[in-house]
């Protein structure tokens, strides 16, 4: 199959601006049009109807578990692809489409089709057994996300002791005033 990625013809000949300066404190020096974000994206027109090409599929990441316990939430990857004919595939990555010569909205008749057959498929044995798997694992992130609360909270409430108990003017894990510490949080 042949394959052609949007994104590359519009990243060539592509240079990325040089980062802003740095900061005392080594963090990066935003003018005010950086802070702002970026413009808001134009709407996908692919979604408009959806288009009958369209395919928007969402995965599951590889992601490693964060380092400090806590569950990180679930990551997921949108591929966005357009199949305009048998054999060509268009990834179409983030950036929007808002024009296409190939747009053909899905009609009413192949929507209520297709949730027929999806609804017939989770009626059935084997769609029943996908509800009840999906069901025990969202039940099973759930109460991981709870435990790794607990632990991250638990270990908050001992570094805060640990705190306290090296420096008797931290009181309830918060630091004195800002006015006794230096320029860069340490004491003067």
């Amino acid at each position: 199959m042949k394959r052609r990625s949007v994104r590359d013809d519009l990243t060539d000949g592509f240079t990325p601006s040089p980062l802003p300066p740095l900061g005392p404190d080594g963090s990066l020096l935003f003018t005010d049009s950086q802070t702002q974000g970026s413009p808001r994206l134009a709407p996908r027109m692919c979604e408009q109807g959806p288009c009958v090409h369209y395919h928007r599929l969402e995965t599951q990441l590889d992601a490693e578990t964060p380092r400090d316990g806590s569950d990180g939430g679930l990551h997921v990857q949108v591929h966005h692809t357009c199949y305009p004919q048998s054999g060509i595939e268009f990834e179409l990555g983030d950036t929007p489409v808002v024009a296409c010569n190939l747009w053909l909205p899905t009609s009413a008749t192949l929507e209520k089709r297709r949730k027929a057959e999806r609804d017939r498929h989770l009626k059935s044995k084997s769609g029943k057994q996908f509800l009840k798997d999906m069901n025990a694992w969202q039940v099973a992130r759930a109460d991981a996300a709870r435990v790794a609360e607990e632990v991250a909270a638990a270990q908050r409430e001992l570094l805060a002791a640990e705190l306290a108990a090296r420096d008797p003017e931290i009181t309830n894990g918060e630091a004195p005033p800002t006015a006794e510490l230096g320029p860069f949080g340490d004491p003067p």
